[in-house]
């Protein structure tokens, strides 16, 4: 690769950079970098950026840079505002902002694919040191050539705790829990059954204990917790109210049993007491949860509700259960305060620890849409459970919007998108994911993944990065821009990330399923299918993560074997704290696996996430790029989220099975809404999409065995197929639809996995038409799959497809292989016939 004469230019002038400090105007270094149609450069005290796309410009203040404009070039369209209160695009509140005086010390700009985990981009490196509190700042933009949008990331070093003032930092609300005695703990089999608040824990083999603060002597509460004994281990507990001193004992409840599950199927018990006012003399109490029979004592919960109607804003990553409990408040008393026992980021964690982004809009009449999608996929298997969360309005005042993924603010169909590149989640709030404040003049991104005490002087720690985009068109070209820079950013290796899988967990015989006989069936059944990966779940492994001997006496020989027979190839799961580097490689030498499915992560802590990436990354540059994730999401622990590190791989979206838990029964339409939720506003290709055998679903659950084996299969070639099962047990006619769909759908996959996908019909709700649109600029084809829903009557209809208007349009039928011609009006509309309901149509479409 050859590179521009200046680019050697900037480190010559940059090992000399004390200059930088010595200019009087603060001026920038002379800077001139292109990498084709991106570029950077710097006029006086700018530095300008641009992807073909769009610019950004930033002016060097005596904080840091400051963004003045961004302009979207194709519109020739320039977002501007007086930075009021911002002067600095970043700040780390108590340490750093606008009034810290830093020094610029180098800035330099390199062509960089990261290590090709990402497409080719300038990397632009900004060095701020701040001499008075000891800290620097890494200031990395990525321009990548003709993205709609911009990158940018902060890194961080310094002393903070010797600088630091975290008087600002605490929340408002002085309520507040102390787990004093105990541990958190989630058990993930009763998370199969319960939603997560209930089946995550405080536990201590003894007495759980709390210290609630922040309560009025003056005024009346009635404490109210849940609990359960999900194993039915006889668990029986005293609840004593104390003083914080203990002078004061109250027993309020005596040997209560807890709920068994497992022998009576009992779920779980809501329980209220009046809380004595004698105990509360200085505002605050403990509360102890003692065993009195059983292994342990534990709670799930611990919720205050207060006399009067006095609206508390609680700080928890639980938005649904707060509505729950609020609904469910004694009459004359309101929800003050909240705990889930075993989440590990609670309120006292939820507050902002700086800003990372900041973009100068003025915002006043505009209209923000702010979108943000849920994980704990395990638990949102209901109508009323939906995967999206969207809400839109008018900026009249300052919005502060903690639960969404990105900002949308649009002014007659363009505008600006902002995106955390963070694990956030509309129900996990995660790592200091931070928020969204649309004020006046600007857009702030704040949330760092970095709290005051991890903060050290030897290294650069990294932030949530952000993305800034622009768009025009309205709403479908506000997608296609947001889609494009997300590909961009997390490309697709079409060798690589192309594939049909199957998991051996998804029909329900747990571990069992991955003994080696089994998975030698299993090979010769997805080959016969036309499936590419067999994936190996749970069971395969010792305590050590090597192979167990019992169940593989030849090691992975037998397997290796026949997939190299078969020609379909090998994944593996792993659980992604515990399994080591040394084992994820000796198990890739051994067997050549191509995909790992990483279950159970815990990434509440900056160094939990950390040392995963760390380890992941460093595992797939040992295979040379060979290798790719499958990351789960299933769960409400804070995990991976919907846009971040999706460089490593693609995310496992849901469990979905035949038979049991009630709750991750696979039901189509349901299925179909959350593929078309997410369709929305990702590139649904990095999603596993899962696919069940309709014949073996609980019929009292689900209507699966009412559609076809074929429509369950095209449901979920929408993004990147996941037999979740045994396809073993399909039975014959079935697998004969099933292979002939297949076979049309690896024809076309590439082309299909180049464009962008978009949702088109309604809702999918077991009564529409529904379905996607593939389409990618230039090209002039794409293709559709549309869907009649189970309890739809209309054997025809019009659907409103995208980019389409004024064109004349041939449709084919890729299965049937009938086609038609069809002028498509202003108004986007074709019409379509389906005979059957619960049926689908595969087409290609062309224009010229």
């Amino acid at each position: 690769m050859k590179f521009p004469l200046n680019y050697f230019f900037i480190f010559l002038f940059c090992s000399h950079f004390a200059s930088c400090q010595d200019k009087a105007q603060g001026f920038l270094p002379s800077l001139d970098f292109s990498l084709k149609k991106a570029n950077v450069r710097s006029i006086e005290n700018r530095l300008i950026v641009s992807t073909g796309n769009v610019e950004r410009t930033w002016q060097l203040t005596k904080s840091g840079f400051i963004t003045t404009a961004f302009k979207n070039i194709d519109t020739d369209e320039t977002y501007s505002a007086p930075s009021v209160g911002v002067k600095c695009d970043w700040a780390y509140y108590g340490l750093i902002n606008g009034d810290t005086r830093g020094n610029l010390i180098s800035l330099t700009a390199k062509r960089s694919d990261d290590k090709k985990f990402t497409s080719e981009h300038i990397e632009i490196v900004a060095e701020f040191k701040y001499p008075k509190i000891e800290s620097s700042v890494k200031y990395v933009i990525w321009a990548y050539p003709d993205a709609p949008g911009i990158r940018t990331q902060l890194f961080i070093k310094g002393d903070a705790k010797k600088y630091m003032d975290e008087s600002d930092l605490r929340p408002k609300n002085n309520f507040s829990y102390d787990l004093v005695n105990g541990t958190s703990n989630f058990d993930y089999f009763s998370g199969e059954t319960a939603e997560r608040y209930i089946a995550t824990t405080a536990q201590n083999e003894n007495s759980v204990q709390y210290h609630v603060k922040g309560l009025d002597p003056e005024k009346q509460y009635k404490l109210g917790f849940t609990w359960w004994d999900f194993k039915g281990e006889g668990l029986v507990q005293n609840v004593r109210v104390t003083s914080v001193d203990g002078e004061i004992n109250e027993k309020v409840i005596k040997e209560a049993k807890l709920p068994d599950y497992k022998n009576e199927k009992r779920r779980y018990e809501a329980r209220q007491i009046d809380l004595p006012s004698t105990i509360l003399h200085d505002g605050t109490f403990r509360v102890f949860f003692d065993k009195v029979k059983g292994k342990r004592a534990q709670v799930s919960e611990v919720f205050i509700y207060e006399k009067g109607n006095r609206k508390v804003k609680i700080s928890s990553n639980m938005v649904n259960r707060l509505e729950e409990l609020r609904t469910e408040a004694p009459n004359g008393y309101s929800l003050i305060g909240y705990i889930d026992c075993g989440e590990a980021i609670q309120a006292e964690k939820m507050v902002a620890t700086g800003r990372v982004d900041f973009l100068p809009v003025s915002n006043k009449n505009k209209t923000t849409t702010h979108i943000g999608y849920y994980n704990d996929t395990q638990h949102r298997n209901k109508t009323e459970t939906p995967l999206i969360k969207i809400e839109t309005s008018r900026v009249e005042e300052t919005q502060k919007v903690q639960w969404s993924n990105m900002v949308r603010v649009d002014e007659e169909g363009s505008g600006i998108i902002v995106v955390k590149e963070s694990h956030k989640c509309v129900n996990q709030y995660g790592v200091d994911t931070g928020e969204f404040v649309i004020g006046e003049n600007g857009i702030e991104n704040t949330g760092t993944s970095l709290f005051s005490s991890e903060l050290n002087s030897e290294e650069y720690k990294w932030c949530w990065p952000s993305w800034s985009i622009a768009y025009s068109g309205g709403e479908y070209g506000s997608e296609l821009a947001l889609k494009k820079f997300d590909r961009i950013r997390y490309p697709i290796d079409e060798d690589r990330d192309i594939y049909i899988q199957a998991n051996t967990w998804g029909s329900g015989r747990g571990k069992t399923a991955s003994q080696e006989e089994n998975i030698l069936l299993e090979l010769e059944s997805q080959a016969d299918l036309g499936i590419d990966i067999q994936q190996i779940d749970d069971g395969w492994q010792n305590k050590d993560w090597g192979l167990r001997k019992d169940w593989y006496p030849k090691g992975w020989q037998n397997v290796v074997n026949k997939s190299k027979e078969t020609g379909v190839k090998l994944g593996l799961w792993a659980a992604a704290m515990p399994v080591t580097y040394e084992a994820l490689k000796n198990s890739y030498d051994q067997a050549n696996f191509v995909t790992y499915k990483l279950d159970f992560a815990s990434l509440g802590t900056h160094e939990n996430m950390e040392k995963l990436m760390g380890k992941i990354r460093k595992f797939i540059l040992y295979t040379n790029q060979q290798v790719r994730v499958n990351w789960d999401l299933t769960e409400n622990a804070p995990r991976f989220g919907y846009f971040w590190a999706k460089e490593y791989g693609s995310v496992y979206l849901e469990n979905r099975k035949p038979d049991k838990p009630e709750n991750v029964v696979y039901i189509p339409h349901l299925v179909l809404r959350d593929i078309w939720h997410l369709t929305s506003y990702t590139n649904i290709n990095k999603f596993q999409t899962s696919i069940q055998n309709t014949g073996m679903t609980n019929k009292k659950v689900s209507d699966a065995y009412l559609h076809t084996d074929p429509y369950a299969v095209a449901i979920g070639l929408v993004g990147t197929p996941l037999f979740f099962q045994e396809t073993q047990n399909y039975e014959q006619n079935s697998r004969e639809e099933i292979k002939a769909l297949l076979k049309v759908y690896k024809k076309h996959r590439k082309e299909m996995y180049d464009s962008y996908v978009f949702s088109i019909g309604n809702e999918p709700n077991n009564k529409s038409w529904s379905g996607f649109q593939w389409y990618k600029e230039n090209r002039k084809s794409g293709y559709l799959l549309l869907f009649r829903e189970l309890e739809n009557n209309d054997s025809e209809t019009e659907l409103k497809l995208r980019f389409l208007k004024n064109k004349n349009v041939m449709f084919t039928n890729l299965e049937g292989g009938e086609s038609k011609s069809v002028y498509i009006k202003e108004d986007g509309l074709a019409r379509f016939k389906i005979d059957n309901p619960a049926s689908y149509k595969f087409i290609k479409y062309a224009y010229e």
